[in-house]
């Protein structure tokens, strides 16, 4: 529909989309204001990053996305690839039952919904569907957040297959999730692998991962592979899935290191 936009409302896109970088079903490069109401539904294939089913990348000044969704599967031979957007910046905010459903394949930072998400917001956000694939940063909704990246009251139901680290039902790495969920198997090849998140720099509150986890790696969790130095908290979360993994490996986390609590 468009290689750059401003506002979008109500609208939709259903072909196929071939490209380098900055791809998506929708919008190429989504610089500021409003995604409302939209959806895309062709294929994306591309070559290069930042290859989303609805938008390539949203930009630092990009706005909101709200309401809408893409359907079509995602398929990139480059790093930051996402079933609905594949990157997204520090002013973006995915909100309103936002949702994707297409398989996603990449190399690394692959998520379901967003394959990186640098500092962004996803809230009331989900993504359904068979399998994503990448290396490492590779999650069931989001494959890497950044800095203040937060997941609050979304979840993923996809299997989840990572090539090497960092690996997660919702997010191969994340700082803040709250009141989310994941129910999808994971299965790495490296470091760092949870049933919700792989590698946790931060908060973790009020959620939950039911899926089996598999780790020919080290540091296995069902809910948190790894809880990294000064990783916060996790309160009020719970890991029903069967874990294997190899050196630390257990049944909620990998490890953890100082300044966590875990209260049931």
């Amino acid at each position: 529909l468009a290689g750059s936009a401003h506002n979008v409302s109500g609208s939709y896109a259903t072909g196929n989309v071939s490209g380098n970088g900055y791809t998506g079903g929708l919008v190429g490069e989504h610089i500021s204001n409003t995604i409302i109401n939209s959806n895309a539904t062709g294929q994306i294939r591309c070559t290069g990053a930042n290859c989303g089913g609805l938008i390539g990348a949203a930009l630092s000044y990009g706005g909101p996305i709200l309401n809408s969704f893409a359907t079509g599967n995602v398929t990139s031979t480059s790093t930051r690839v996402g079933g609905l957007a594949g990157y997204i910046h520090t002013s973006s905010v995915i909100d309103q039952g936002s949702y994707a459903t297409g398989n996603v394949t990449g190399t690394n930072n692959i998520g379901g919904l967003v394959g990186y998400c640098n500092g962004g917001r996803i809230n009331n956000s989900n993504y359904t569907s068979h399998s994503i694939y990448g290396g490492s940063y590779v999650g069931g909704l989001v494959g890497y957040g950044l800095g203040e990246c937060v997941i609050r009251n979304s979840f993923s139901t996809v299997n989840v297959t990572g090539s090497a680290g960092s690996v997660g039902g919702l997010a191969g790495q994340n700082n803040r999730t709250y009141d989310s969920y994941a129910t999808g198997t994971v299965s790495g090849g490296g470091s760092y692998v949870g049933g919700l998140i792989g590698y946790s720099t931060g908060n973790i509150s009020n959620s939950n991962s039911t899926g089996n986890v598999t780790n020919t790696g080290s540091y296995t969790g069902g809910l948190v592979g790894i809880n990294y130095l000064d990783g916060g908290y996790i309160e009020n979360s719970f890991s029903t899935g069967n874990v294997s993994g190899r050196a630390y490996t257990g049944g909620l986390i990998g490890r953890t290191d100082l300044n966590l609590s875990c209260n049931g």
